[in-house]
């Protein structure tokens, strides 16, 4: 009875394992200046596959008097959320976040130690228009040691684009941006 146990394992080893991902991700970076000389730097990015969608941003403040403060935030939304749209063909992309916290690392000056403190929340909406020529990059290859095997394919479009973002009700124009699409199978097996 031991041996067929034994030999069932050896023969389920032998599958392959299949990693799948396909997904599409989106960044820009807003800035606004106040009337009072403040700027006000923003970073938004997006990526959402299989997995789920992860938004981050982080936000700067500062003026020529030496002013400076920094948050940031991220969120997981688990797959099949419509806080993210987009498509393959990277045309367009739409995120929208209510209430993500935003917060910073405080620290004692004298111990350095730090803790994360939350600051607020925002309310993110930023729509993406891909424009120009996308441009792509195919890799495939096979790295083999011993039993064991690993097949790689993926390929990956980028795309420039346009960006207008309402931030906490603060409207602008993106500095820069840009979407990619990205696909890969990846499989092992061990003989």
């Amino acid at each position: 009875m031991m041996v067929l146990f034994i030999a069932a394992i050896g023969m389920g080893a032998a599958k392959p394992t299949v990693e799948e991902y396909k997904g599409v991700s989106a960044s820009a970076e807003f800035m606004n200046t106040t009337v009072s000389g403040v700027v006000t730097d923003t970073y938004v990015s997006v990526a959402s596959d299989n997995t789920g969608t992860y938004v981050y941003m982080t936000v700067y403040k500062y003026d020529n008097n030496g002013y400076f403060d920094s948050t940031f935030g991220q969120k997981y939304f688990a797959p099949g959320s419509d806080v993210f749209s987009s498509n393959m063909k990277l045309d367009s992309a739409i995120l929208t976040v209510s209430g993500m916290e935003m917060g910073k690392y405080v620290c004692d000056p004298v111990t350095y130690d730090c803790e994360y403190v939350i600051t607020g929340t925002s309310d993110i909406n930023v729509e993406w228009t891909g424009i120009g020529e996308t441009t792509g990059v195919k890799q495939k290859y096979a790295v083999k040691s011993g039993n064991f095997l690993m097949r790689f394919s993926g390929k990956s479009l980028y795309v420039q684009a346009e960006a207008n973002a309402n931030i906490d009700g603060v409207s602008s124009s993106a500095i820069w941006a840009d979407m990619n699409a990205y696909s890969s199978v990846t499989t092992t097996k061990v003989k």
